[in-house]
């Protein structure tokens, strides 16, 4: 698409925000507490009850309490979510959501998509991914196009880094040191003020880890840097300047395979990655319209290193997005979200790809006791064209304890830059479609509630590694356009309960049923359990304890043995802004894998300090 064609989306949606003469809420607004709201089910905040969507929301106080210390294992305990990790802290780790990996899962963090546009899937890894630092994750569930573009087929991951939360300076400390010489330590400090705020963030986790290899001689390490910064400035009450940035370098030692056998063995390997990213935005208001114009980019450096072959393979990315949005209040019934977006991403060897869009959703309130949302997109992408997506979604409140929720979503994947242009690619594969239908029925009562969802994605045109394919001419297979359908389809259970006043038990249970054309999907489990209880001893003294479960799991060689990891926790007050703390991790050293060959950790203990100020 032309450069004149992206402008004319751009300048369109801006003079609809200059068009529309109702009452809106200032953008601005949102940086205050988040309490009972989603920022990813909708273009605009919304309330938790008041959506339609499947989404879990993690606070601050969540991701703490859990005390995982890498974002994949949080995630693995929201319904639906499962991992997969070929080795210890710092290793190659696959996401799933329903069924579906890291190639159908949009991320971003801060508003920047961090997914890596040179990467064989256009993914993310979040085997360097770690909790410390953030506030808030939302883990958004089913085909998401509509609102977030390509690759959102199996849902959005949207993570915030700490912000403070009362005005004047604030911050937090955490340091951990525990098994296989680890050592972890976050520092956060901030301004909120009456005219905007500033937020800094920088962490350091080191370990000798595991062997990657099962049954390997020796540990593969893991070293981790990172630092966020956030600020914005209201200059006048209708007009605000921000911008932020993350940084994050990494390394970590891998084993390769046996030349012979081709199966993972010990070697000298190592990745070394380094993600930047930055943004600058500016909220303003036209009449009674609020709206928002932001640039992001992200930089990508990912280079593998084989000491014993004697080579180093680079991977280079960038991603350029210019994106505006602007909303509309008509009334407390109804209001309108819109917006338009130019993007380009490139791979150092690959070519480049753009894509322009633009993006309208529709909130209804008919009555008090049903919410709709309406959301449609049409993105042009360079290659393949255009690709118009959709959601409806629904929340009926039956009764004040009954909620029924329902949604139907449609969904694409562009394929990516090294399925197009590598040595292994066809330029002539087209987009991944998708369809999503979900519903769920919500039951609250006093000190708790229940809640179940029946979902079915469908993925047509989906692209796989085909050993027989000859069209790249690689003589080693291609990137294919697989026929059939892949289907993912299951139900999730999740609930909450106050055993006592100071006591909770909390858990999900979530079935999957994953296939390709071909047979049933790998390493999705079928049966996924999540269950926890935590609560207060004394005044001072916290308990925790939790077990996951997952069962029923195969890999192309046939079945994987089930396995259940039991974790406990105990924390002490030592005032009201200090607190200790001891983790055991696999309390009875279950030996299992997520992926055949490769190790998982065994029993770990943990013991830190976090303070706030």
């Amino acid at each position: 698409m032309s450069a004149s064609r992206a402008a004319l989306y751009l300048t369109t949606a801006v003079g609809l925000a200059t068009a529309c003469p109702a009452l809106a809420q200032d953008v601005t607004d949102t940086t205050t507490t988040l309490d009972g709201i989603t920022v990813s089910a909708s273009s605009q905040p919304v309330k938790l009850s008041e959506t339609g969507a499947s989404v879990t929301v993690l606070t601050a106080d969540e991701l703490q309490k859990s005390g995982s210390p890498t974002l994949a294992e949080q995630l693995a305990l929201t319904p639906g979510a499962s991992f997969t990790r070929n080795g210890g802290l710092g290793a190659t780790t696959s996401l799933r959501i329903r069924g579906l990996n890291g190639t159908y899962i949009g991320t971003r963090l801060d508003g920047i998509d961090i997914t890596d546009a040179a990467g064989t899937t256009n993914s993310y890894d979040f085997g360097t991914a770690l909790t410390g630092g953030l506030s808030r994750v939302e883990v958004l569930r089913g085909s998401q196009s509509a609102l977030y573009g390509a690759n959102a087929v199996a849902g959005v991951v949207d993570m915030t880094t700490w912000r403070p939360e009362t005005e004047g300076s604030s911050g937090q400390v955490s340091v951990e040191a525990g098994s296989e010489k680890t050592l972890s330590s976050t520092a956060s400090a901030g301004i909120l003020g009456s005219r905007g705020e500033l937020a800094f963030t920088a962490g350091r986790t080191v370990t000798s880890g595991i062997s990657a290899v099962k049954d390997g001689s020796e540990d593969d390490g893991f070293r981790s840097s990172m630092a966020s910064l956030y600020g914005r400035f209201d200059a006048t009450e209708t007009l605000s300047f921000g911008a932020n940035g993350i940084w994050q370098r990494s390394k970590t030692d891998m084993d390769g395979s046996d030349p012979v056998t081709w199966l993972p063995a010990d070697t000298n390997d190592r990745t070394e990655q380094t993600l930047r990213g930055g943004r600058v935005f500016t909220d303003f208001t036209i009449g009674e319209v609020s709206n928002e114009l932001a640039f992001a980019r992200t930089e990508t450096d990912r280079s593998y290193i084989y000491p014993d072959g004697g080579y180093t393979s680079d991977f280079n990315s960038t991603r350029n997005v210019l994106d505006y949005t602007g909303h509309w209040a008509a009334s407390e019934a109804v209001g309108l979200n819109w917006g338009a977006a130019t993007s380009k991403e490139a791979a150092e060897g690959y070519g480049n790809a753009k894509t322009n869009s633009v993006n309208g959703e529709l909130l209804l309130k008919p009555v008090d006791t049903l919410d709709l949302s309406l959301a449609a997109r049409n993105d042009v992408h360079d290659m393949f064209g255009a690709k118009t997506t959709g959601r409806i979604a629904a929340a009926w409140h039956a009764t004040p304890d009954w909620t029924l929720r329902a949604s139907a979503s449609t969904g694409f994947r562009a394929p990516s830059l090294y399925q197009l242009y590598s040595p292994y690619g066809d330029a002539n594969l087209k987009a991944e479609t998708s369809k999503t239908f979900e519903y769920g029925a919500e039951r609250s009562f006093e000190g708790g509630s229940v809640q179940a969802t029946v979902f079915r994605t469908t993925i047509t045109n989906r692209i796989d590694w085909d050993y027989t394919a000859t069209s790249c001419g690689s003589g080693y297979g291609c990137y294919n356009q697989v026929e059939g359908d892949t289907v993912a389809k299951g139900i999730e259970l999740t609930g909450t309960y106050d055993l006592t006043r100071n006591w909770t038990l909390s858990g999900n249970y979530t079935y999957t049923d994953a296939s390709t054309a071909s047979g049933r999907a790998v390493l999705v489990p079928r049966h996924t359990v999540n269950l926890g209880v935590d609560g207060l001893v004394t005044d001072r003294w916290h308990l925790g304890g939790s077990v996951e479960y997952n069962a029923d799991i195969i890999d192309s060689t046939g079945p994987m043995p089930d396995y259940a990891l039991f974790n406990a926790s105990v924390a002490y007050d030592i005032n009201d802004k200090t607190q200790a703390y001891v983790r055991i991790d696999n309390l009875f050293d279950r030996d299992y894998e997520t992926v055949r060959y490769y190790s998982a950790p065994g029993r770990q203990l943990f013991a830190g300090l976090r303070a706030r100020f």
